[in-house]
């Protein structure tokens, strides 16, 4: 790619997220950083390999009591996350394209010009017949486990960062998984990214940002909502795509220019 670009996705348990994150990278030619990267990264470190809980997104507010493990277990969580944050930073501080799966990654990076971020979610029943389907559960335990899932992610997310896991405030656009399917989800995020960077380029992305500025909410970045009539998805496009902006507060057609396939230098 000829500009650098991170792409931050956030998910629920279930969702696919991973699977999209790898399809992207796959489409994009960018890597992708997910727990087991930064599994392998840290255990060529040698910084406790043997202690595989801590490369989960788990807070200290959700591990075992003090009382039960001693307070140097979590000192060494709260090093092994400062270490994750602060790689991403200088990754994305290098000029590297990249994208990050979880992570606070959207927070951590939430002042960088090259950032665009998503939060993938799921309808319970499908998330759960996917999870019984890949780990070989009932649909029971698979219930239960996308329950503590998401609750670690969650608390995991509150503890280190000011905004709220899965609120779509704190993301440039939500999707849901078992709505369009994997597939379009990643059409549909290489779609919003090309609308994203012909709106750098021809200077709009720093109007609306101007806009926000003067007192409008969300200030500092402009977030969009997906919709049900973002659809279809047209050759890894989009077509005649309706985004409710919540600069505005109101819905609007994007121009021909901007709805129109995007160069395949993307």
């Amino acid at each position: 790619m000829d500009k650098q670009i991170i792409i931050t996705i956030g998910r629920e348990f279930g969702s696919g997220g991973l699977e999209i994150a790898e399809k992207l990278g796959a489409k994009l030619g960018i890597p992708v950083y997910d727990k087991e990267y930064f599994t392998n990264l840290l255990k060529q470190d040698k910084i406790l390999e043997k202690d595989q809980v801590l490369f989960d997104e788990s807070s200290p507010m959700t591990m075992p009591s003090i009382s039960m493990i001693g307070s140097d277990w979590f000192d060494k969580q709260g090093r092994i996350d400062y270490a994750e944050f602060n790689y991403i930073k200088k990754e994305a501080e290098a000029g590297k394209s990249f994208i990050v799966v979880g992570r606070c990654a959207e927070y951590v990076l939430k002042d960088h010009p090259a950032r665009v971020s998503f939060f993938i979610l799921g309808d319970p029943e499908v998330k759960i017949k996917r999870i019984a389907q890949m780990y070989g559960l009932t649909e029971q335990k698979a219930a239960t486990a996308c329950k503590n899932m998401d609750k670690s992610r969650k608390s995991y997310h509150n503890f280190y960062s000011s905004v709220k896991w899965g609120d779509s405030r704190a993301y440039d656009l939500s999707i849901n998984s078992s709505r369009v399917g994997i597939d379009n989800a990643v059409g549909i995020i290489e779609g919003y990214i090309r609308l994203w960077m012909q709106k750098l380029q021809a200077g709009t992305y720093h109007i609306i940002k101007s806009q926000v500025k003067k007192g409008l909410p969300y200030a500092g970045r402009p977030y969009y909502y997906l919709t049900s009539r973002l659809l279809p998805v047209i050759s890894g496009g989009i077509g005649s795509p309706i985004i409710s902006s919540s600069v505005g507060e109101r819905s609007h057609s994007l121009p021909p220019s901007a709805s129109g396939a995007a160069p395949s230098a993307m």
